[in-house]
This record gives C-alpha cells, structure tokens and sequence, in this order.
C-alpha cells in the first residue's frame, strides 16, 4: 500500500515538473508579443488620462 502511494506520487511529481518547465519555455518564446501588447494597452490609458485632464482644466 505504501509502496503504490510512493509510486504514484513520484510519477505525479515528475509529470508535474514535466508540465511546469515546458509552460515555462513557452512563456519565454512569447514574452516579446506579450510586452508589445502591453505597450499598447498603456498607450490606450495615457490617451484616456489625457482627455481626463483636459476636461478638469
């Protein structure tokens, strides 16, 4: 009995790390698409606070 839960948490170990450094690869590939996009939607909220700013005034 312990020997089969030692067994299946060591495989469930090994897939979790397995799945956990390949998401990690992927997130390095993409990291220059996520930024540009992010450069983008900050634009889009200077462009809001300047129009707040105009009608304070």
């Amino acid at each position: 009995m312990i020997r089969q839960f030692t067994l299946a948490l060591l495989i469930y170990s090994e897939i979790y790390h397995t799945i956990r450094a390949i998401a990690k690869f992927y997130r390095e590939q993409g990291t220059g698409n996520r930024e540009q996009g992010t450069g983008n939607r900050e634009q889009g909220t200077g462009n809001r606070e300047q129009g707040t700013e105009i009608i304070k005034d």
